[in-house]
């Protein structure tokens, strides 16, 4: 790694750019706030903030600022930080916050901010924290995102694919990244129950347990009411119609009183 301090003219932010081949996306607000501070004399220069470059001459970090120096026109002395090793933009601590879509972005991952949204889905379900005042729980960051997809790619790739075809299957009643983590934990239970389930509950074809159509009816009336079931007593209900699914049961209404009942987890037997 080397470390320069570099008088950056917008004609080379302009070639910075242009040999970027992945970024993530630009927010344009943050690049007219930073121009409208270098064109006002108020931007500060010797902040300690660098602009970093990877060994394959990716911009890390200062996309935005670059991109500044460029509608401003005007030429500003930067810290660089150059041949960094690609593996650090997941851990990259910038103003602007960077999602994990941002780095499986940067990454070239296809399914950029699906993959991310379903696997942090699937992680407050693992964690049985999918009511929000359930208390506090630590979200997963960007790189253990990266880090549960890395271990399986072909897994969350495959995965997130039949997410977008239950979306599709059900008239997008409910996200893909919900649909995914959910699909997600009841594979982690058994593989072939959990693609039955979620097929009869998205098309409502060969239904087998009458709670999964209640569970449908509910949902697509909820879909065309003012007033919406939180996503957190959705959750609760697909979790009963699951558990009513794997033991035979059935009911005829889904409800739930928090004073009275507990927490519903997914049933494994």
């Amino acid at each position: 790694m080397e470390f320069k301090k570099i008088l950056v003219t917008p004609t080379l932010a302009k070639q910075y750019l242009e040999a970027n081949v992945k970024n993530r996306n630009v927010n344009q607000g943050q690049v007219i706030f930073y121009a409208n501070q270098m064109e006002s004399g108020k931007w500060k220069e010797d902040t300690g903030e660098c602009i970093k470059i990877s060994k394959e001459g990716v911009i890390l970090d200062g996309q935005h600022r670059l991109l500044a120096i460029i509608r401003s026109n005007k030429s500003m002395f930067f810290h660089f930080a150059l041949d960094v090793e690609q593996d650090v933009f997941s851990v990259l601590d910038t103003g602007k916050q960077r999602s994990a879509g941002d780095v499986f972005k940067i990454e070239g991952i296809s399914y950029a901010t699906a993959i991310p949204a379903v696997i942090s889905c699937y992680h407050l379900y693992k964690n049985n924290i999918y009511i929000k005042d359930s208390g506090k729980h630590k979200k997963l960051s960007n790189s253990q995102i990266l880090d549960t997809y890395n271990n399986d790619r072909l897994y969350w790739d495959e995965l997130v694919k039949k997410a977008e075809i239950f979306k599709k299957d059900f008239q997008k009643i409910l996200t893909s990244a919900m649909l995914g983590g959910i699909y997600a934990i009841l594979n982690d239970i058994d593989k072939n129950k959990s693609l039955d389930f979620m097929q009869q509950l998205t098309t409502g074809r060969n239904i087998t347990n009458d709670t999964i159509l209640v569970l449908r009816n509910k949902l697509i009336e909820d879909k065309l009411s003012v007033s919406k079931i939180p996503l957190a007593i959705k959750t609760i209900y697909i979790i009963k119609t699951w558990n009513c699914f794997l033991s035979n049961k059935e009911i005829k209404v889904l409800k739930f009183n928090k004073q009275k009942e507990e927490q519903p987890t997914f049933n494994k037997k």
